[in-house]
């Protein structure tokens, strides 16, 4: 599974042996990824808990 940005949305992209699927998300996508990055900051800085 990938969250890919592409500057003004986003697209979720996922493969398995059977099956591929792209999902377009146009402006969720990009704040999405955007809110990834920060969450993945803070995680590594010891200031948010991980997520699972």
């Amino acid at each position: 599974m990938c969250l890919m940005d592409t500057g003004n949305g986003g697209a979720l992209a996922y493969r398995s042996d059977s099956r591929a699927m792209l999902l377009p998300l146009p402006v969720v996508g990009h704040w999405m990824k955007k809110a990834w990055g920060v969450y993945y900051r803070l995680n590594k800085l010891g200031k948010v808990p991980k997520i699972i």
